[in-house]
């Protein structure tokens, strides 16, 4: 879910954990779908805790 001001174009929209979160979501969606049509084995990628706190504060800090 995400959440953005009305009055901002698309261009605008989101935050950049959101656009993150959005993006890594497509990926688990695409590879949902390849593993349903291909029989492709289905590997997802997970974050570390450092990762996901690396993540986390370099967007905050970009903001």
């Amino acid at each position: 879910m995400s959440q953005s001001h009305a009055d901002l174009g698309a261009e605008q929209a989101g935050s950049r954990g959101d656009l993150v979160t959005a993006e890594r979501y497509g990926e688990r969606i695409a590879r949902l779908t390849q593993r349903w049509v291909n029989a492709v084995p289905y590997d997802t990628s997970r974050m570390t805790e450092h990762e996901t706190r690396a993540l986390s504060a370099s967007l905050s800090s970009s903001s």
